[in-house]
């Protein structure tokens, strides 16, 4: 059996003046979307999916049942 070669690609994260810049730069509706992504790690389509009954305000916490890790519930802290 043939190994397939592994992807070498460093992960890079943005600095604080890119996520500035980024956020600023959204318009006002994209704004708590790009918020939420940068402080969770959440998923494009694990954000567009919440419910409000996903969210614990009182602990502030997000519960997210449907993931890549199917099978294992995650959730996010604040």
């Amino acid at each position: 059996m043939k190994l397939f070669r592994e992807k070498n690609a460093r992960i890079r994260y943005l600095n604080y003046d890119e996520i500035r810049r980024l956020y600023f730069e959204c318009p006002a509706f994209l704004r708590p979307i790009v918020f939420t992504a940068l402080n969770t790690g959440m998923r494009a389509g694990e954000i567009f999916n919440l419910k409000w009954q996903d969210l614990d305000l009182l602990r502030g916490l997000v519960y997210l049942e449907d993931t890549k890790k199917r099978g294992k519930e995650r959730n996010t802290d604040k």
